[in-house]
């Protein structure tokens, strides 16, 4: 039992771990495409570094990206036990993990094959720390916690107590 519990701490701890680690790259992912929506010239670095600054269609489309990156660290955190609020339901969060390491993935082989060097170098290796984070938060993470601290399985109602196990009030 003891080894068992041992085992869900350090699984528990990973977790954690892994989801703070997607979730920042996740945030820096935000503020990359913030920075593009505005007009920062990093353009060489996204959207297969065609312009150095974005024109508008690309700079709205920053911004659901960033939205999308807001979304997906919410929802690690969550994932990975953080008290966070997120914008889907609970039932979503394990789901909306795997979704964002399966992104991800995707992402490399993108980055990978981008005709921009600058993409390929710092976007390929972005991708791969956060396909690998999502994949082990989404394996290893137990999901969201209440603010009273206990996940919906420990929320789950337990069976009936008899008569006699009751002790009086």
């Amino acid at each position: 039992m003891q080894a068992a519990s041992a085992k869900a701490r350090q699984q528990s701890s990973t977790a954690r771990f892994t989801s703070a680690v997607a979730a920042t790259v996740m945030a820096a992912l935000a503020l990359f495409e913030l920075g593009l929506a505005a007009g920062f010239p990093w353009g060489a670095a996204a959207w297969g570094g065609g312009q150095s600054v974005l024109p508008a269609g690309m700079r709205a489309a920053s911004v659901g990206a960033a939205i999308v990156w807001v979304t997906g660290l919410l929802a690690v955190l969550r994932r990975g036990e953080f008290r966070v609020w997120s914008l889907l339901p609970d039932r979503w969060i394990g789901a909306a993990v795997w979704v964002f390491a399966v992104y991800s993935a995707v992402m490399i082989v993108a980055n990978a094959a981008s005709s921009s060097g600058v993409e390929r170098a710092v976007m390929t290796p972005t991708s791969v720390v956060l396909a690998v984070t999502c994949v082990l938060t989404a394996r290893m993470g137990r999901g969201p916690v209440s603010v009273a601290g206990a996940t919906p399985q420990e929320r789950a109602p337990s069976a009936p107590r008899s008569p006699a196990s009751r002790s009086p009030r």
